[in-house]
């Protein structure tokens, strides 16, 4: 059991390298996406005991936030790192990393586990919708997009705001916080609004 533990983490190690390597996103990005993630459920499970927000699902969800991105992998080199504004049909083909990323998941960890599997598959495709559908890929909204979705889809979008150096629009974690919370950056869920509120000092001093 101990090996076979072993073997899945390796294995996720090195998709997480692949990432990394790729230029798609730096080591940094991922570890505080997860960090963020891991506060985030943590303080979900708290406000919904009846969520049935587990210590596994949490681990589990922190795991997958490691591999939202993944799906860029299958995308390429010029419209991963154009730098100038992408046109129209490059923005298209680059929302289709949350669907690649989800058949990769399918098919590299389907002998995982069911729940694992799936909250890692929800994740890869779902963490860019809104709740008020105008994300994508599928223009999902309120309760159809997956909680675990939603987690690391706040998660990403708050460290995204605060440390991605390739982000033009650098903000402070207070601010990043008020526009959050004022939809400005798409609107969350009523539930995800308590979570980072409650969140917010811990959030804070997360990542320093």
């Amino acid at each position: 059991m101990k090996d076979e533990k072993r073997h899945y983490d390796q294995m996720i190690q090195c998709l997480k390298n692949m990432v990394i390597y790729r230029n798609i996103g730096s080591i940094q990005h991922i570890e505080y996406v997860q960090k963020y993630t891991r506060i985030l459920a943590t303080e979900y499970a708290k406000l919904y005991p009846r969520s049935r927000m587990t210590e596994q699902k949490i681990d589990f969800i922190v795991e997958a936030a490691g591999l939202h991105d993944i799906g860029k992998l299958a995308l390429p080199d010029s419209i991963i790192e154009k730098k100038e504004k992408r046109t129209e049909s490059e923005d298209l083909l680059m929302q289709q990393h949350t669907v690649r990323g989800s058949e990769m998941i399918g098919l590299l960890f389907e002998f995982r586990g069911e729940q694992f599997c799936r909250i890692c598959r929800n994740v890869c495709l779902y963490h860019h919708e809104k709740y008020d559908g105008t994300g994508y890929p599928g223009k999902v909204k309120r309760d159809r997009i997956p909680i675990e979705a939603q987690l690391v889809g706040l998660a990403d979008m708050y460290d995204t705001m605060i440390h991605n150096e390739h982000n033009n629009a650098q903000f402070s974690k207070e601010k990043a916080y008020y526009m959050l919370m004022n939809g400005e950056c798409g609107v969350l869920s009523p539930k995800m609004k308590e979570c980072l509120e409650s969140a917010k000092r811990m959030m804070e001093t997360c990542c320093l």
